[in-house]
């Protein structure tokens, strides 16, 4: 299995899948990209969810 970090988030998240296009099990890390003032920010992980399964 791999893995793809380094600045996935709310906005993007739907570009960098479609970029990775995996056939294989995969894991995105954002832990970054969904927090504000480092709290987990659940309209970002909603945002996310969206972006991914519209």
């Amino acid at each position: 299995m791999v893995g793809y970090a380094g600045g996935i988030g709310p906005g993007n998240v739907g570009e960098v899948l479609t970029q990775i296009a995996a056939t294989e099990p995969y894991w995105i890390d954002m832990e970054s990209g969904v927090r504000t003032d480092d709290w987990l920010d659940l309209d970002k992980v909603e945002a996310v969810c969206r972006a991914v399964y519209r």
